[in-house]
């Protein structure tokens, strides 16, 4: 999944703080509190998890933005203090791109288009992969479908110290969460790939539809039999019975019209009608041609925001980046500055209070942002408004349009009429010829009942077939993903490799390690003694739980660029060194960082390292690599947040 971090932005009370995150391994050490583990979590929280509830962050954090690339857009995630929503703006090459405010969980409705109902769907959405399923029950072809959260995929990607030693990504069977997380294990090894989801989906709504239309036939033979017609036949026999009766009656009525002289007074008021619902059409006419205008108008001005929203991100960045250089000649003409006295806090340039442009550029910042995220919300508003009126405005137009027509034909058929002695025939007649005519108007529309309930049952075994050619193509496509045992097999070699080259305590070349097919822990055999098999439970201590942890994690990411697997291609890990001690098991930490930088330069090239621990193993081979040595109270290695002391 093509999923590349770029850049964090935090705004705190008196500071806003850019971290780069777009390097093939990036790593944050040094002491405790200096707010490592808020990046993770930060970056974490832009994704949907939880804010960090440490002192720090609760009296001083404002607002996360997280810049990102997925699939073919450029992706910003922007997370408030205290909000359970992300505003997600995106936009691509060509230009097409939207800006709306994502819940973390599902909506009951959907948020955009009709399938993304909150911030997970929306994030496989922008990969490419649509909004993720499973099925409920395994077992039961015909089971309804569940939505596979991004934040069941984020348990493989982001390993957080407070779970490295605890839990082995939620597998185990007592943990409630052990189904969505071997979901995700079925899915990115392959035994639960894409054309095997698009294939249930695919039967799943077969199967509905073939429920809904096989109800909906029966409903339709139950009226019909109420109506007293079992067939289409005795309609079209009834219908010729009634057809026959009004070309009598029009008979009658023609042999009176045509022995009388017309009058013609009787039409005024119908002709006054009419010219009323004249006007009305044009009147409704021209309100839809400007509401249409209008729409093109505003749908124009949401592109402009948003594009000025991503404007504003650069322009931003680009002046916390110049603000901070120090100019020894004018930048236009080259001419030196000339040296004249300033106080040591003033621009360099123009003599401005620093101080001063400090605060604006940040008043700037923090007052245009939330301005166009309320224009962008208002113009979304209108915009739907807008819509939904305009479909209003058609169809009472529409309505006029038939009542006009109708109008027409009773006055045609007026004029042909008149007022005489026979007024009470005529009116008799023409009662008949009414009372006739809806009749016959509504068997004409009930005789096309027996029609659309063959096409109904038609439709229905349509989708009954298709299920059937689904599930054959479902299980074509189980058994060409049978051999996905070999693929487990090849995760078990690079997890067992990860370890021995990290070297795990206790682990020989005679031992082997298996991952049970069913509930995805991973088992180490002493000597290959399948009795004496253990896992993270039953590893012993702290810091070997944890190499385990993070050893499967770096294994399994290691498979999905190899194999170009469904899992995004980032990898955090908070304290990998976490119970182990870079003093007293220098060894381990060495060969760990060893083995993963070996990874990087060949097989993993293409994945994202975000590493914090407390000790820097500086890269000996080339790698697109940074770091940042954090130390609270230290002016040169500043904290997260640089002036926050604690009080």
């Amino acid at each position: 999944m093509n999923f590349r971090l770029q850049k964090l932005v935090i705004q705190f009370g008196r500071s806003r703080e850019e971290i780069g995150l777009d390097h093939h391994l990036t790593i944050f050490h040094g002491k405790i509190s200096s707010g490592k583990s808020t990046i993770a979590k930060l970056i974490d929280a832009c994704l949907g998890g939880s804010l960090p509830q440490v002192p720090a962050i609760k009296q001083e954090f404002v607002s996360a933005e997280l810049s990102a690339r997925i699939g073919r857009y450029d992706v910003l995630f922007e997370r408030n203090a205290g909000s359970r929503q992300v505003q997600v703006s995106w936009t691509s090459e060509s230009g097409d791109g939207a800006s709306l405010m994502a819940p973390i969980e599902n909506a009951p409705s959907p948020i955009w288009g009709d399938k993304v109902f909150g911030l997970s769907d929306l994030i496989f959405e922008l990969a490419g992969v649509g909004p993720m399923r499973v099925r409920r029950n395994k077992t039961d072809p015909d089971a309804p479908l569940i939505p596979l959260s991004f934040r069941d995929v984020m348990w493989y990607c982001y390993l957080d110290q407070d779970e490295l030693d605890s839990t082995f990504f939620h597998l185990e069977a007592e943990d409630p969460r052990s189904p969505k997380s071997r979901d995700v294990m079925r899915f990115v090894l392959g035994y639960y790939t894409e054309r095997l989801n698009e294939l249930e989906q695919q039967l799943a709504r077969e199967v509905e539809d073939n429920r809904t239309k096989t109800e909906s036939a029966r409903r339709m033979k139950l009226f019909l039999t109420e109506l007293g017609y079992g067939s289409e036949l005795e309609m079209n026999v009834r219908l010729s019975e009634l057809e026959r009766s009004q070309e009598r009656r029009d008979r009658q009525l023609a042999e009176l019209q045509e022995n009388q002289e017309a009058d013609t007074h009787f039409s005024d008021d119908l002709r006054t009608e009419l010219r009323g619902l004249a006007v009305r059409i044009e009147a409704e006419t021209e309100a839809i041609a400007n509401g249409e205008r209008i729409l093109s108008e505003e749908t124009a001005l949401r592109g402009e925001l948003i594009s000025a929203k991503f404007k504003l991100h650069r322009m931003s960045s680009a002046t916390v980046i110049l603000g901070a250089v120090e100019y020894t000649a004018c930048p236009r003409c080259g001419t030196e500055l000339a040296e004249f006295a300033r106080h040591p806090t003033d621009c360099h340039l123009c003599g401005a209070p620093e101080k001063a442009q400090s605060n604006y550029e940040r008043r700037q910042t923090n007052v245009e942002q939330p301005d166009l995220d309320a224009r962008l919300a208002d113009i979304e508003q209108s915009i739907s408004t807008r819509k939904k009126s305009l479909i209003k405005q058609q169809r009472e137009l529409d309505v006029l349009k038939e009542q006009k027509s109708f109008r027409d034909s009773e006055l045609t058929r007026l004029m042909r009429s008149y007022d005489s002695a026979f007024l009470s025939q005529v009116r008799n007649l023409e009662r008949e010829l009414a009372s006739g005519r809806q009749e016959i108007i509504g068997l004409r529309r009930d005789a096309r009942l027996p029609q659309a309930l063959l096409e109904l049952e038609y439709e229905a075994d349509q989708h009954l077939t298709n299920a059937q050619r689904i599930r054959r193509e479902l299980k074509s496509e189980r058994d060409r993903i049978a051999d996905r045992d070999n693929l487990v097999g090849q995760l078990e070699s690079y997890v067992f490799d990860a370890l021995m080259s990290s070297g795990f305590p206790a682990l020989s070349t005679s031992d082997s390690l298996y991952i049970n097919r069913k509930n995805w822990m991973a088992y180490i055999f002493p000597h290959g003694d399948e009795s004496l098999s253990y896992t993270l439970s039953g590893a012993g201590s702290g810091g070997k739980k944890t190499l385990f942890n993070i050893c499967y994690a770096v294994a399994l990411h290691r498979l999905a660029e190899e194999l170009d697997l469904p899992l995004p291609l980032f990898v955090i890990i908070d304290s990998p060194m976490k119970n182990i001690g870079t003093e007293v098991n220098k060894d381990i930490f060495i060969a760990f960082y060893k083995h993963l930088y070996g990874l990087l330069s060949t097989t993993m090239t293409k994945t994202q390292f975000i590493i914090i621990d407390t000790e820097l193993s500086t890269p000996t081979i080339d790698l697109d690599y940074t770091d940042r040595l954090m130390i609270a109270g230290d002016a040169e290695h500043p904290p997260l947040i640089p002036y926050y002391s604690g009080h």
